[in-house]
């Protein structure tokens, strides 16, 4: 069962998640920081957390079938990180509500 949240958590809840957060960070006037910020960056580390856990613990498997390594979590973290950072950003200069 934990592996299967774990799993929820870092694959599609977590991007639906994060979607949602950022789409109220679009809401606001531009470069401003607020506690949407925080729930975003919280569903980010919620995110990787839940992915190594997931690799760790629960030798998840690879997109390949193959277990899980810890490369492949490298490869998660960064992939996410860099998406998630670019995202950011664009919701913080944009202005769709506010």
């Amino acid at each position: 069962m934990g592996g299967c949240v774990a799993f929820l958590v870092w694959g599609l809840g977590g991007f639906l998640a994060l979607l949602c957060a950022w789409s109220l960070i679009l809401r606001m006037a531009p470069w401003t920081l607020s506690l949407r910020d925080v729930f975003y960056w919280g569903i980010v580390l919620a995110m990787l957390g839940a992915r190594r856990l997931s690799v760790t613990r629960y030798a998840s498997s690879a997109e390949s079938g193959a277990a899980s390594t810890r490369r492949d979590f490298r490869l998660y973290a960064v992939g996410l990180l860099g998406v998630a950072l670019i995202g950011w950003i664009v919701a913080q200069s944009q202005s769709y509500g506010g």
